[in-house]
């Protein structure tokens, strides 16, 4: 298969048909698909994720237990915001909900946008990387940036604003 002009790879979702994924863009949109509705016959591929202008796709994440995971998302302005997979909604296709709030101010230049976004298990930490520093969330710790979906999130404490990277961390 070629690959079509100006076109990259984000990721590479591979498993069980029945396996579920995390599908999200860099602009706070985004659902939860099994891989059979990502598979097609067609050699032209299958658009899975509409884009709104300046959006760009983040990697897919597979989601193992939706019932207990959550999904941490962190943004450009420095906030976190933690949900629960099962608050997301399963498609096929489209552009997704909207899972965090990012508020575009006219009279600025900054754009807001969702930076990184890690899957969480149940009793699971988070690091915050932070240039050269990282700090470590601990479950209990992590219930302040807990919220329904479509929120803004909290600010992360001083100095852990302008992050580089999150992950799960046991």
């Amino acid at each position: 298969m070629a690959q079509p002009k100006d076109s990259t790879f984000i990721g590479m979702c591979m498993g069980a048909a029945d396996d579920s994924y995390l599908i999200m863009s860099t602009l706070g949109y985004g659902f939860v698909i099994k891989l059979k509705d990502m598979m097609t016959r067609s050699r032209s591929g299958k658009m899975v994720l509409t884009l709104p202008v300046g959006g760009e796709v983040l990697m897919p994440i597979r989601v193992n237990d939706p019932q207990h995971d959550s999904v941490a998302i962190v943004t450009s302005e420095g906030r976190l915001l933690i949900i629960q997979v099962s608050e997301l909604p399963q498609l096929s296709k489209g552009k997704g909900n909207k899972l965090i709030h990012l508020p575009q101010d006219k009279a600025s230049a900054v754009e807001l946008n969702v930076l990184d976004r890690a899957l969480l298990r149940q009793g699971q930490a988070l690091v915050i990387k932070s240039g050269k520093r990282s700090m470590t969330l601990k479950h209990e710790d992590l219930d302040h940036y807990r919220e329904s979906r479509a929120k803004r999130g909290f600010k992360l404490p001083r100095g852990y604003q302008r992050v580089h990277a999150i992950a799960g961390a046991d």
